[in-house]
């Protein structure tokens, strides 16, 4: 993020950053923002949770985690390829709006990009906006992507990142109501599912988004008072119910995918349990059967796309520590970054850059906005969050 106003972030060791921001307040009716109308707050204490994405912080994660001048071109001209490629309403993607602007606002985010950026203060503006007021605007019971748990929980996800590292006072009902609608869609066992339904049926895959922006959410400071409970019975789940004989189940204990790996091992982690056996096999079991390998000629479905289970995967092994993470991020800079595609260069002649799911298959309409955002997230892995060995505190 711009380096703070007051006192310099120190990544993942010091107890807090802070950050002066502008309060950007709703001119015009309903829910749009309009024009923004900028007005001084008392600082906004940003969590030290996000202490690798100010300039100095960022310099500091690289150096130490191996990340490079060339991973952080891909991601700049990632960047700068969704930023010319965003709807005018501030969306990305006809089919799956919600969903790839909630992804695609986190790769702004990760780099500590928020409305007052210079180059990408407009993008983000904009993503933050529309999903705000999407989320607002939401009735359940209506239908529509946001009636879908997946969609509910990147969407909340992106939103409390936003607030956190913010503190926009309009962006805070959204992301509670993302929230409430988290906590009150658990399953009794802790796991969720489609549609947050609560039958017999749970799914790894769907509960994994639901713990990230539950953990963001409880950092960002929300009001809810059932997200850390939520939390605690989703580790219970992930250990108890999807983890059997060595493996993180999908729909069934033990039974999952790569990616399951890597989702069940990561959301661990970010709760404070990587030290688990659970964890530690899932961590064992990346390290012996899979790494980043860009297959052009492989089969593959939409859903399976590998930059899915690479996207889960390289957190959990950057999240194990340097002695697994040096050799999966060895292979995995080489294979994004060499695998990234240009784009038209922008009006002042910046290179962009997108991903294209490997392999031969029919790609979907958001396939570059959902591939290009996961494969930037995993190259921001070095400074978007400290390694974590601890349930991070609230500031």
């Amino acid at each position: 993020m711009d380096e703070p106003r007051t006192g310099e972030a120190r990544h993942g060791r010091q107890g807090r950053v802070w950050l002066a921001v502008a309060l950007v307040a709703a001119l015009g009716t309903g829910t749009s923002r309009g024009q923004e109308a900028v007005a001084e707050r008392p600082p906004h204490e940003v969590p030290a949770l996000f202490s690798g994405r100010t300039a100095s912080g960022r310099r500091a994660a690289l150096r130490e985690y191996g990340g490079d001048r060339e991973t952080e071109a891909a991601v700049l001209r990632a960047l700068r390829w969704l930023k010319t490629t965003q709807n005018a309403d501030g969306s990305w993607s006809r089919t799956q709006p919600e969903a790839m602007t909630g992804l695609c606002l986190l790769t702004f985010l990760a780099r500590g990009k928020t409305p007052r950026s210079k180059e990408f203060g407009s993008t983000v503006q904009k993503a933050v906006t529309y999903l705000s007021d999407k989320m607002t605007a939401y009735v359940e019971g209506a239908g529509g992507d946001l009636s879908r748990a997946y969609v509910n929980g990147v969407v909340t996800y992106a939103l409390a990142e936003t607030y956190g590292m913010t503190g926009l006072e309009y962006v805070k009902p959204a992301m509670e109501k993302g929230l409430d609608r988290i906590v009150r869609g658990q399953q009794p066992g802790g796991g969720f599912d489609y549609h947050y339904k609560k039958g017999a049926r749970w799914d790894l895959s769907v509960t994994s988004w639901q713990v990230q922006a539950l953990r963001v959410g409880y950092v960002a400071r929300t009001e809810n008072k059932g997200v850390m409970p939520a939390l605690k019975k989703a580790q219970s789940f992930i250990q108890d119910t999807s983890f059997r004989k060595g493996k993180f189940g999908y729909s069934t204990p033990g039974s999952g995918s790569a990616g399951m790996q890597g989702a069940g091992t990561l959301c661990l982690q970010l709760i404070g349990q990587r030290k688990s056996g659970a964890a530690r096999s899932g961590v064992t079991w990346i390290r012996k059967n899979d790494e980043v390998k860009w297959d052009l000629g492989k089969e593959y479905s939409a859903h399976s796309n590998p930059v899915y289970n690479w996207y889960y995967e390289t957190q959990a092994m950057f999240h194990a520590g340097k002695t697994h993470w040096s050799s999966w991020n060895k292979q995995m800079k080489k294979e994004l970054v060499g695998a990234q595609k240009l784009g038209e260069q922008t009006e002042d002649s910046r290179d962009t850059g997108y991903w294209e799911a490997p392999g031969a298959w029919r790609k979907p309409e958001y396939d570059r906005w959902y591939s290009t955002a996961l494969c930037t997230l995993s190259l921001q892995v070095y400074y978007r969050y400290s390694p974590t060995y601890e349930m991070p505190r609230r500031p």
